[in-house]
């Protein structure tokens, strides 16, 4: 049975695709010209117009594990009827390439598993034939254009869509379909990648962007989605520049009013606090390098501030990659301690690098990067036997002996850090399971469904999370809502027990000065739209 909070999303959706809008949710004022004429004026911008147009969709953002696919699913049920009547209708669109009209609601998410998360949504909540869905992924997939017209509901990623457009034949682009649904839609917020000019080339009635994190490092991501939508107005970029961010910047009168009404108008994101879930409880454990690390952590930092200068003065031609280097190895350093390896032995999964690419907004570089960059086939690595652990991971060695008995997930993005925590565990006779990007998807199902059994092991170390009562996270992360993303999957609904969030920071290094710096003003931009803040500006206080 379906939540309120859900029946209010799936209101809010079916509001804003029908037109029946509130004047909460418009973007426009009635008012009189000169003349005595009904007129109406944009809110944002002051454009006055003879009839308003509003966008005949929006963005779901409600904090993961509230349902959003659900909603979704039940926003199609609810149209199907409207989804064939405008598939019988003739085209109205401008353009003058002639796309054939379809009922179906054209899903793209990041990953063949969530894909497969849809499909398990649409087996376990609709009646068996109730919704026709297709799998549109992979090298056998169906490309049969008139096929393709039987179905309620066409699932497939955005690397496929990029893909196809790369290639110059986009069979899902030659649709003009009823709705189109872009899960974990800030995946398209750099308006400059493939899968942002694919997907918003296509056409479709109605457009929804579904993601916890709209606006994740500056107002430019919200940007890209409000174009995706095609928002009357403000789709343009210069026109997004000049009425939103521009006038959210520190300092500015009245910052944020503007951002503020056009979410409020298309966005709808509720927190687990406003429908009464339980809030997980944070501790952060601010830990000190032994004299050992902090001699070699300075050792380092000195190393990496001369190469930082070297790019700097034009002595050398590889500046940024020196930056980027030197952050990288001075964080894998406070979690590994002795354990990292040299500079020119650092090699990094493709997962690891790019993470970490998109986080700092620097992946213009990676070409740059090859000495950091491992095979595409690389494998979990062997470390040799410890004599002497580094202090973050016998910090958490310690918090995991005290809740042996309870569910716990260890996040971090260095593989090489999990599985020197796997190490520690081993010598102390702790059972654990590691989920990393070279496992397999059906073994990676394998463990998950062992770790959600109440007889299986109680420690998981992975990069991607799933329900549990503990979660420790071995590093800050430069984007914030990487960290959200990932606690959110342990705070899904139908969780009864309190969950305890640990984060580990080293003092008087790169994480407790760099990182979360830019991760609380990266916060106090995400939330700044919104009126009513969830936390507070100083994430890591204290």
């Amino acid at each position: 049975m379906l939540k309120d909070h859900q029946m209010e999303a799936i209101d809010f959706m079916l509001r804003r695709e029908t037109g029946a809008l509130p004047s909460d949710l418009m973007l426009w004022n009635e008012m009189e010209n000169e003349n005595g004429e009904i007129i109406y004026q944009h809110i944002i911008t002051g454009t006055r117009r003879a009839r308003p147009a509003e966008a005949q969709g929006g963005i779901l953002a409600d904090e993961m594990g509230l349902g959003k696919t659900i909603v979704t699913l039940s926003v199609i049920a609810s149209t199907l009827d409207g989804a064939l009547k405008f598939a019988s209708e003739q085209s109205t669109g401008n353009s003058t390439e002639e796309r054939r009209r379809s009922r179906g609601t054209l899903v793209i998410a990041p990953s063949s598993l969530l894909l497969d998360n849809w499909i398990d949504e649409i087996r376990n909540h609709t009646y068996s034939g109730c919704l026709r869905f297709l799998k549109y992924h992979g090298q056998g997939r169906q490309d049969d254009l008139n096929r393709l017209f039987q179905y309620d509901i066409l699932l497939t990623t955005y690397a496929t869509i990029a893909s196809e457009s790369n290639r110059g034949r986009s069979v899902l682009g030659d649709i003009e379909w009823f709705r189109i649904v872009l899960d974990e839609a800030h995946d398209i917020r750099n308006r400059n990648t493939r899968q942002f000019q694919a997907v918003t080339k296509f056409s479709a009635r109605h457009r929804w962007c579904l993601t916890g994190t709209p606006i994740q490092n500056t107002l430019d991501d919200l940007g890209a989605l409000v174009a995706f939508l095609r928002v009357p107005l403000l789709e343009n970029a210069a026109s997004f520049q000049r009425f939103i961010t521009n006038q959210s910047k520190p300092g500015t009168r009245h910052r944020f009013k503007h951002l503020r009404t056009l979410l409020e108008s298309i966005c709808l994101r509720r927190t687990k606090e406003k429908i009464g879930l339980c809030d997980p409880v944070e501790h952060v454990r601010k830990l000190t390098l032994s004299p050992t690390e902090r001699k070699e952590y300075n050792d380092l930092l000195r190393r990496y501030e001369t190469l930082q200068n070297m790019g700097v003065s034009g002595h050398s031609k590889h500046g940024d990659t020196a930056k980027v280097q030197s952050f990288l190895r001075l964080r894998l350093f406070c979690n590994n301690g002795s354990f990292s390896s040299s500079l020119s032995n650092m090699r990094l999964g493709p997962d690891e690098l790019l993470s970490y690419l998109q986080q700092i907004d620097m992946a213009d570089i990676l070409a740059d990067l090859n000495p950091l960059q491992a095979p595409l086939d690389s494998g979990p690595r062997t470390i040799m036997p410890a004599t002497r652990y580094p202090t973050k991971l016998l910090a958490f060695l310690e918090d995991i002996q005290q809740q042996t008995a309870q569910k716990s997930i260890t996040f971090s993005s260095w593989t090489k850090t999990l599985e020197l925590a796997g190490q520690l565990l081993h010598s102390k006779g702790i059972p654990f399971h590691c989920i990393h990007g070279a496992l397999p998807l059906n073994k990676r199902h394998q463990i998950l469904n062992n770790f959600q059994s109440p007889a299986g092991v109680n420690v998981l170390l992975m990069t991607l999370g799933t329900g549990a009562v503990g979660i420790y996270l071995l590093e800050p992360q430069w984007n914030p809502s990487v960290e959200q993303q990932a606690f959110g999957r342990a705070l899904r609904l139908g969780q009864t027990e309190q969950v305890i969030i640990t984060r580990y920071i080293m003092r008087d290094t790169v994480e407790d000065g760099n990182v979360v710096s830019r991760q609380n003003t990266k916060l106090q931009l995400a939330m700044g739209g919104f009126r009513k803040r969830k936390r507070d500006d100083n994430l890591y206080s204290g």
